[in-house]
């Protein structure tokens, strides 16, 4: 969980508008502090209110100390000291929050993969479809409740059902918020995050940076410098695998042996070091590993083996000439 997610939770809890499953979300966070219950019960009234009455006296002379730095970086000095002072308070009130454990404990997760070579549909039970790639897996409740949120690793692509109640996908740090649409979304490119909006408006946030998409248009969100990049794409070209329909865009072939071992549920080597010279543009109908290879063999004029049925090896150095 990312700061920005921590410190929103807290408040929310501290105001009382936590739903269920944000409750859950805490209480599991905060798992870590529970070999400290006993400790924590065996000292009296006095000295639990004295414990409490340093952590916030400690915390809040660090913000005061803050004060002298200069503006340029106050704000978000105060900002972390802010939020260290909401986890101080949550360590203690962790254990307050026990009552209702037996209540949290009862939410369900459920988590679905499709394995490689494989394409799932799952429908919630809020109405919603989802597509899931191979190589792909989702998590999500049972049931939902007063809130519609699910973790995705992969690819998949969504046809929420329209709700005024928030469906939120969380994908590492990027969290992609509909009440009723339909998008893309796919992760683990260069250590990123694609989200394609087919119909409707999606908004997606990763720690401050806010931005709201409509449809054609795509943002990548990098990790590394937590930057996101909007652009007006064609649409069809990132959905219709859902179709059985293999399309290369512009890959090179170690990006296409990638695509291939997801889509066929194979693993690839190179006897030669590739020097991603080919700009691969091809289109499948529901095709068969062999077909595909085949057509990879007179573009980029490698040759492929097969080491067993599910280890292939490519010599060769593609797109040459």
């Amino acid at each position: 969980m990312s700061e920005y997610q921590l410190s929103d939770l807290l408040e929310k809890h501290e105001k009382g508008n936590c739903t269920e499953q944000e409750k859950l979300i805490l209480q599991r966070y905060f798992d870590s502090f529970q070999d400290g219950q006993e400790i924590w019960n065996s000292f009296s009234e006095g000295t639990r209110e004295k414990f409490k009455a340093q952590i916030f006296s400690n915390v809040s002379r660090q913000i005061d100390d803050y004060e002298s730095v200069k503006p340029a970086r106050r704000f978000g000095i105060r900002k972390v000291a802010a939020t260290l002072l909401l986890l101080a308070a949550a360590s203690v009130a962790y254990f307050y929050l026990k009552p209702d454990a037996q209540k949290l404990s009862e939410i369900t997760m459920i988590t679905r993969t499709a394995e490689r070579g494989q394409k799932v549909t799952l429908q919630l039970n809020d109405g919603s479809r989802i597509r899931l790639n191979g190589g792909s897996s989702i998590t999500f409740p049972e049931e939902f409740t007063d809130a519609r949120q699910i973790t995705l690793t992969g690819e998949a692509f969504f046809e929420v059902a329209k709700s005024e109640v928030p469906f939120q996908v969380t994908t590492g740090d990027l969290i992609t918020t509909v009440k009723g649409t339909s998008f893309n979304i796919k992760t683990g490119i260069k250590n990123s995050t694609q989200v394609t909006v087919a119909t409707g408006r999606v908004e997606v946030r990763a720690n401050d940076h806010v931005e709201v998409l409509t449809p054609g248009q795509q943002v990548r969100y990098t990790k590394n410098d937590q930057k996101m990049t909007i652009r007006t794409v064609d649409v069809n070209h990132y959905i219709v695998w859902r179709e059985g329909i293999l399309l290369f865009d512009g890959e090179n072939l170690e990006q296409a042996a990638m695509r291939l071992s997801n889509w066929f549920g194979v693993d690839f080597k190179f006897k030669d070091k590739q020097r991603n010279l080919c700009d691969l543009k091809l289109r499948f109908d529901n095709p068969t590993l062999a077909q595909v290879m085949e057509q990879m063999e007179l573009i980029t004029g490698t040759t492929h083996h097969f080491e067993d049925e599910k280890k292939i090896t490519i010599t060769g150095i593609g797109c040459t000439n």
